[in-house]
């Protein structure tokens, strides 16, 4: 087994790795717990935040922090999402403007 999701109660799930991390699942508005679609942009955010980590810490310094905001296109009543949108949030401000140009387009 490497991923495993159990259902604990009524609309109540867990997720686990074989490394111990777990993940509660819910309907949207559970308390304390991702819905799937939440579950899925937040999967996508951090596969483009681990993804330019390096890009970012290269230019920026090792210390810097940014932060990835994500959010989905839904028509009322689907179970899908029709589009997903990723958003970095760095601070660039040391760096001057043919700098900002090239992280940019990078």
């Amino acid at each position: 087994m490497t991923l495993e999701v159990e259902r604990t109660g009524e609309h109540a799930f867990v997720g686990r790795n074989e490394r111990g991390a777990e993940v509660r699942l819910g309907r949207k508005g559970a308390e304390g717990a991702f819905s799937p679609a939440e579950l899925l942009q937040i999967a996508v955010a951090g596969c483009n935040a681990v993804t330019a980590e390096e890009l970012i810490t290269r230019r920026i310094g090792e210390d810097a922090k940014f932060r990835v905001g994500v959010s989905a296109d839904r028509r009322e009543g689907a179970s899908e999402l029709d589009a997903v949108h990723v958003a970095f949030d760095v601070d660039v401000s040391t760096l001057a403007a043919d700098q900002r140009e090239a992280l940019a387009g990078a």
